[in-house]
């Protein structure tokens, strides 16, 4: 049995310029260097602000090991993610999104999963699963995983999101930062 992981990059400039502005509410968590372009900024700072603190459940994403965060330039990693607190059979989708330290947005994740499906090799009765094997630049790279009930449409997700009023039944969040020599 094999898995076919595929890298999506998206330069989204030009189709986040043609969107409604997000509300001046969502301002970045870190202060992110002016060096990189200013529509790239606003998407990652409205990106880093997207969270939902009355989420039913969480989500754990690592790489290769819990809970580390530095890793070697070049250094092929495999992620991971896991999903608790929803019954198992409920039908979930997964987005993962990269922001590189050039400030290059990448969609790294977008499927349906099943809570409490077992995907590739895992343990028993855990939704964990390797996403996909990828190399990470020096610097610091920022993930976002997002876990919704529904598929995401990016602008108005985010946009209600600003407002506390997303369209879907649940969602969730989780970030994850790591330091690359």
């Amino acid at each position: 049995m094999g898995i076919l992981l595929i890298m999506i990059e998206l330069f989204l400039t030009d189709w986040w310029e043609s969107q409604e502005p997000i509300p001046e509410k969502l301002t970045p968590l870190q202060q992110i260097p002016d060096n990189k372009p200013a529509k790239i900024n606003d998407i990652v700072s409205q990106l880093k602000r997207l969270h939902n603190p009355d989420a039913t459940f969480t989500i754990d994403l690592w790489f290769d090991e819990r809970r580390k965060t530095r890793f070697i330039s070049g250094e092929p990693i495999n992620i991971y993610y896991k999903i608790k607190g929803l019954n198992k059979g409920t039908r979930a989708y997964l987005t993962l999104l990269n922001v590189s330290p050039a400030g290059k947005l990448s969609l790294i994740f977008n499927e349906f999963v099943e809570v409490g499906k077992e995907y590739g090799s895992l343990q028993a009765q855990e939704n964990v699963t390797t996403v996909m094997q990828i190399a990470l630049e020096t610097g610091q790279e920022y993930f976002k995983a997002i876990v919704t009930s529904e598929p995401i449409e990016w602008k108005a997700f985010i946009a209600a999101a600003a407002k506390g009023k997303p369209r879907v039944t649940f969602w969730g969040t989780k970030e994850l930062i790591v330091d690359v020599e």
